[in-house]
């Protein structure tokens, strides 16, 4: 372009990304632009491909989401296809691990930078509200990078990244990188007859292996590790055994080996080490089994800022409050409306005492009403008596009969 110089270029997969600068106002850009095949063309697959995911990124990178790469322009119907992005300056994630120490504090910050790109990602909404989750589908180290002006973990490519299960662009290198892949897709690299829709948790694995590599300064299962070697085929069966070789039971003891390789001469301190709260949440992420981990980035998220910002108790034991928790507020919700049945009951009940007194004031009133006429045959009409006396009695059966009815009923609801 006219306006840019062009300070150096670096070639992927299906694209070359530009770091340039504009000649009038100074300011720096990363343009990415589709490559051009060997005999000089540009395939509808790979345009396409491009297109898709040009969409995606001038969708996701609307600057709604600090953590995500900026997206100002792209051209995506015709040659030279591009899109125009920020030029992050700083250290990819691995490489700034490797060689930095990183504390509890700065873990927790990658974890609410990345994270929050993720859920983000994960719970994406189009103009219309509907609900498009991103699977990111290819995140590992050096998809993220530090930024250099003010330390915030910034996510940049989405090379391989799906919509609801389906692939937006498909890259010459469609593995990704092995040390961060989810055993589903192992499963798919070892087996090409195995195909599984892309999920969330594909995601979520990821970002644990991403924790444990912010923690420790290298992946669970690294390529290289001391004067030992792997390749892709080993690591790739690693993951496929996670849950026998269980990563996250080595934190702290890869944590101590890091600092001790970076601060030789240094002491480390015991409070430096990985809460077993996050290591159960690394775990949980990493588990062989998809349905076994976090939903989605988002209910990660939700844990850890529970846990960071309202708990100050470990993980296990929040978790075993938050049940009981749960326990109580049901007893309390049953009680309430028992209590509130008892309450509408009682509006309509007459109280017992008066009751009983009432019983015992009238049937004595009729006791005396009736005896001017015992054993008088000359008190005048016989037969009014003898009404009298029958009234007073099933009145006072009555009485005492509601009485009964309602001690019995206080009881039963005792």
């Amino acid at each position: 372009s006219k306006k840019y110089e062009i300070l150096k270029s670096v070639d992927g997969g299906f694209a070359t990304v530009y770091i340039v600068r504009h000649k009038e106002f100074g300011y720096y850009r990363a343009i990415k632009s589709l490559q051009v095949s060997s005999n000089g063309q540009i395939t509808a697959q790979a345009q396409q491909d491009f297109k898709e995911e040009c969409t995606k990124l001038m969708q996701l990178g609307n600057g709604n989401n600090p953590n995500i790469v900026k997206i100002y322009e792209c051209e995506i119907e015709k040659e030279p296809y591009y899109v125009e992005m920020d030029y992050v300056e700083g250290e990819l994630l691995h490489d700034y691990s490797a060689k930095t120490f990183l504390s509890k504090k700065e873990v927790y910050k990658f974890i609410k930078d990345i994270g929050g790109a993720l859920a983000y990602c994960h719970n994406f909404k189009d103009d219309q509200g509907l609900k498009k989750s991103v699977i990111h589908n290819d995140l590992h180290s050096g998809n993220i990078i530090r930024r250099k002006e003010d330390g915030e973990y910034i996510l940049l490519d989405f090379g391989l990244s799906m919509e609801n299960g389906e692939i937006i662009r498909s890259s010459k290198t469609k593995t990704g990188w092995c040390e961060f892949m989810a055993p589903e897709r192992c499963e798919m690299e070892c087996d090409g007859s195995k195909k599984y829709e892309a999920i969330p948790q594909w995601d979520v694995y990821c970002l644990g292996c991403l924790i444990y590599m912010a923690l420790t300064g290298q992946a669970p299962f690294p390529k290289k590790e001391g004067e030992r070697n792997y390749t892709d085929i080993e690591v790739i069966n690693s993951h496929l055994q996670v849950d026998k070789k269980k990563p996250w039971e080595k934190v702290n003891e890869k944590r101590v080996a890091h600092f001790k390789s970076l601060y030789p001469d240094r002491d480390y301190k015991n409070e430096d080490n990985c809460p077993d709260w996050l290591i159960s949440m690394i775990e949980r992420c990493m588990a062989r089994k998809a349905v076994d981990r976090y939903s989605d980035v988002q209910d990660f998220m939700e844990q850890f800022e529970s846990v960071i910002y309202e708990k100050a108790v470990p993980y296990k034991e929040y978790a075993k409050v938050l049940a009981q928790y749960k326990n109580l507020e049901e007893n309390k919700n049953q009680l309430q409306e028992k209590y509130n049945q008892l309450e509408l009951k009682k509006a309509f009940q007459v109280p017992l005492k008066r009751n009983w007194i009432i019983a015992i004031v009238m049937t004595i009133a009729f006791a005396c009403n009736c005896i001017p006429y015992m054993g008088n045959a000359n008190q005048g009409n016989v037969s009014v008596g003898a009404a009298w006396i029958v009234i007073s009695v099933l009145a006072s059966l009555v009485l005492i009969g509601v009485a009964i009815y309602d001690t019995y009923i206080s009881k039963s609801d005792n």
